[in-house]
C-alpha cells in the first residue's frame, strides 16, 4: 500500500470527498471532531461506572457539535461559492449554527428543515445541552432541579434514555450513554439531511456515508 493512500475516510486527517463528480478536501477538524464524537460515544457505552459515563457523554455532546459547527463553517467558506446564490461568507458571521443549517439550504435549493420534524427539535436540545455545559452555573442546575425538572427531564427522555440517580440535579442524570448515543446521531443526521436538501443526494460526502453506517437503530 502506497504511503499516501486513502483506506477508511475516517481514518484519515484529510479526506477526498465527492461532490457529483467532483474531488473537494474536508477539514481535519472538522473530521477529528467527528472522530472524538463517536470515540465518546463508544466509550460512554462500555463505561463500568456512572463518572466515567458522565465524562464520556459530555464529550460525546460538546465533540458533536463541534463537528456540526466546522461542518457547516466548511461549507460556507469552502463550498458555498460554487451555487448560484448572491450570499458571500460574511453574510453568514452573525446566523448561530442552527440558523446557518436552515438558512442556508432555504436559499440555494429552496428546502430546508422542519421545526415539526426530526432532526430538527433533537438539533435545539443539543445546542441547549451544550450550552449548558459550557455555561455551566450551580443556579441553572437547582433550578432544573427545584423549579422544572419536568420539562426539561421530560424532553430529553422523548429522545434517549436518562440515569435512574435519585437526589441529584437534571443536567447529571440526562449526562448518559443513551444521550452520548443521540448527540452523535442528531449531529451525523443533521448533516444527513442537510446534504439531502443541498445535493438532493444522500451520502454526499464518505464523512457522513462511513458515520452512518458506523451506527445502528438502537436506542441505548
Amino acid at each position: 500500500m502506497q504511503k499516501n493512500q486513502i483506506t477508511n475516510p475516517l481514518e484519515n486527517p484529510i479526506i477526498n470527498s465527492l461532490i457529483i463528480g467532483k474531488t473537494y478536501i474536508r477539514t481535519f477538524f472538522e473530521d477529528i471532531m467527528l472522530k472524538l464524537a463517536l470515540k465518546s460515544k463508544e466509550d460512554s457505552k462500555n463505561s463500568k461506572n456512572e463518572l466515567d459515563e458522565t465524562k464520556h457523554c459530555i464529550g460525546a455532546v460538546i465533540f458533536s457539535w463541534c463537528f456540526l459547527e466546522s461542518y457547516i463553517n466548511n461549507f460556507i467558506n469552502n463550498e458555498l461559492k460554487q451555487f448560484k446564490t448572491e450570499m458571500v461568507p460574511d453574510d453568514f458571521l452573525r446566523l448561530s449554527t442552527i440558523q446557518k443549517y436552515v438558512f442556508i439550504p432555504r436559499i440555494i435549493s429552496g428546502k430546508s428543515f422542519s421545526k415539526e420534524k426530526e432532526p430538527y427539535s433533537s438539533l435545539v436540545l443539543l445546542n441547549k445541552i451544550r450550552n449548558d455545559l459550557i455555561h455551566y452555573d450551580a443556579k441553572m442546575e437547582e433550578y432544573y432541579t427545584y423549579l422544572t425538572p419536568k420539562k426539561f427531564e421530560k424532553r430529553c427522555k422523548e429522545k434517549f434514555t436518562t440515569k435512574e440517580i435519585m437526589g441529584t440535579g437534571t443536567l447529571r442524570r440526562i449526562l448518559s450513554k443513551g444521550c452520548a448515543d443521540w448527540s452523535v446521531r442528531t449531529a451525523i443526521r443533521t448533516v444527513e439531511k442537510f446534504e439531502e436538501f443541498i445535493y438532493e443526494k444522500k451520502y454526499h460526502t464518505f464523512l457522513v456515508k462511513d458515520a452512518i453506517e458506523s451506527l445502528d437503530d438502537k436506542k441505548h
